[in-house]
């Protein structure tokens, strides 16, 4: 067994991935914001640089299931377009998806901040979001990586960003004021609906 293990290697295989950009109106976004700010914590020490933010669990606040519900429809009404995509039939049959969401946080970023590259979770099965609640410099933006190949992709303030959670993203795009709604969850059933 031991010289098996001697001989293992991986090899980074390039894939399509899909990621969604979509947009949440202001007032959700400023909705968000209030609500997490009593739930700020200082002195967070992790991939996020120079960041105040919640905890990971802002979903299990009490009253955050109405004041998340916009963007958590939003992200099941996409999802279905990232884990059933549907690349060469012009009619694509709907899909009923179940997911679980498992964390979202608030970060408050200035202009020293940084989010370091980084990864969620390596499965198939999960996937993140980043909403950009506030944005003062006007844009800002997320950078993927993938094997060998980088993407930055420009976002705006209320953009709502969604892409497998095993794909390596970072930003060193700052400004004071930037706050940023993040989570994670996972896709538990997907279901086929009837063209009936």
């Amino acid at each position: 067994m031991e010289a098996f293990l001697k001989h293992n290697f991986t090899i980074p295989v390039p894939i399509e991935v899909k990621v969604i950009r979509t947009k949440v109106d202001r007032d959700t976004c400023e909705s968000i914001i209030d609500f997490a700010d009593q739930y700020k914590e200082e002195g967070v020490v992790d991939n996020l640089y120079d960041v105040q933010r919640t905890d990971w669990k802002l979903h299990e606040k009490e009253g955050a299931e109405e004041i998340l519900r916009p963007v958590i429809n939003k992200v099941v009404s996409c999802s279905s377009d990232i884990v059933c995509p549907s690349y060469f039939d012009p009619n694509p049959p709907k899909h009923e998806i179940k997911l679980n969401f498992y964390d979202t946080w608030v970060a408050w970023f200035n202009k020293e901040s940084a989010t370091l590259p980084h990864l969620h979770l390596p499965f198939l099965t999960h996937y993140s979001f980043s909403l950009y609640l506030k944005l003062p410099s006007g844009k800002s933006s997320i950078g993927f990586n993938q094997c060998s190949n980088r993407r930055l992709v420009d976002v705006y303030e209320g953009d709502l960003v969604i892409f497998p959670g095993f794909l390596p993203h970072w930003s060193f795009d700052m400004s004071d004021g930037r706050v940023l709604l993040a989570g994670n969850f996972e896709v538990q059933q997907i279901t086929q609906k009837s063209n009936a």
